[in-house]
């Protein structure tokens, strides 16, 4: 049954795609799609990075800095080196290093420069991102980022001992960690 108007969808503003509207010149309609669709298109911002949750192990190839941004929130950066087994005929043998700058921030950033130095193993998870940069001769570089949710050290070669911090305000939980891309 079809509704008061005479066509499906008419009484809604629309006609089905292969359909003339009433009063429009057959096929103009579709041109008047294929203009505004296009319109958005070109108009449409640049996406930004895409983030991916990573988790890696690997050794620190330098000490954590220990910094504060401007609001005096800690954080800390370092690289992490990660060398994958790759499995060949012989059982196996170590890939090519790859290598990840890594951002710590709030609490972490505090307890990772506390605690870890270079060439100790460690296991940290966070959100993965590629960012590009400018070197001093002018060429473009890339370099892999991990923002750390979560680091620790890697115990399979090592042992260590867990000293629990202790919060200095209740509201640390909540607000310590949290990473603001915009105004950390």
């Amino acid at each position: 049954m079809l509704p008061e108007g005479g066509r499906d969808g008419a009484r809604l503003g629309h006609s089905p795609p292969d359909v003339p509207r009433p009063g429009c010149p057959n096929g103009q309609h579709d041109k008047e799609r294929k203009k505004r669709k296009q319109m958005v298109t070109k108009t449409e911002p640049k996406q930004e990075a895409k983030r991916v949750m990573v988790c890696k192990t690997g050794n620190l190839t330098r000490d954590p800095e220990l910094r504060f941004s401007a609001k005096g929130t800690p954080w800390a950066q370092s690289t992490i080196a990660v060398n994958p087994w790759v499995r060949d005929a012989k059982g196996g043998h170590k890939g090519e290093a790859e290598y990840y700058d890594l951002r710590f921030f709030g609490s972490l950033a505090e307890h990772v420069a506390e605690s870890l130095s270079k060439g100790d193993r460690i296991i940290v998870s966070g959100q993965g991102t590629v960012e590009e940069f400018t070197r001093k001769d002018g060429t473009a570089g890339k370099q892999k980022v991990i923002l750390c949710n979560d680091a620790g050290a890697e115990l399979r070669f090592a042992t260590c001992t867990v000293d629990k911090a202790t919060r200095t305000s209740p509201d640390d939980a909540e607000t310590d960690d949290a990473y603001d891309p915009d105004g950390f």
